[in-house]
């Protein structure tokens, strides 16, 4: 009768997969954060052709439904609402 012996991992492979499975990490990360940054600039009211005003729309403008305002610390300025010129 042939006894199947046991294979063992080599070193080396389990090596190459821990230094494979960090590279992939650090990726991920750096698209992760590449991501963010486009998402921030594509919903930028200014990117989309509209002008951030104080809670309410003037007469003309209709408020854009996804885009944000951002104030003068790149974050999101809850009391200004992005108005885009109605085309009539």
């Amino acid at each position: 009768m042939f006894r199947k012996r046991a294979q063992n991992l080599s070193l080396n492979v389990i090596i190459v997969a821990a230094i494979a499975l960090l590279v992939l990490v650090i990726v991920s990360v750096i698209f992760m954060a590449r991501m963010g940054i486009f998402t921030k600039s594509s919903n930028d009211c200014t990117k989309q052709n509209g002008v951030c005003m104080d809670r309410v729309c003037d007469d003309g403008y209709t408020m854009h439904p996804s885009a944000v305002c951002y104030g003068s610390d790149n974050k999101q300025d809850p009391y200004m609402v992005c108005c885009v010129e109605l085309n009539i």
